[in-house]
């Protein structure tokens, strides 16, 4: 899980260079860029595989078969990315 969440910082990190066809880096600065990306890849992907990923551990295969801990992780993972993209637009729009 810290892997795939320091995969989903570093996509972030990359997305807000002007190296990588950022232009906005170049006139507001790097590290503004950089922080509102960070925020809104951690608030659209790093919720959703949170969620997922507490899902699925907390459901394990041995408790339930595996079908059902598939759509309780899939529903969970769901919520999450609903969640993460209305907290976005909640803190964006103040």
């Amino acid at each position: 899980m810290l892997l795939a969440l320091a995969v989903v910082a570093g996509f972030a990190l990359i997305a807000s260079s002007s190296r990588f066809g950022n232009a906005l880096a170049d006139s507001a600065g790097y590290w503004t860029i950089a922080r509102n990306s960070l925020f809104v890849f951690g608030m659209q992907l790093g919720v959703p595989l949170l969620a997922g990923t507490a899902t699925a551990a907390a459901l394990a295969p041995e408790k339930l078969p595996f079908w059902a801990v598939y759509a309780a992780t899939v529903g969970a993972a769901s919520l999450g990315w609903v969640l993460g993209v209305l907290g976005s637009l909640v803190v964006w729009r103040g």
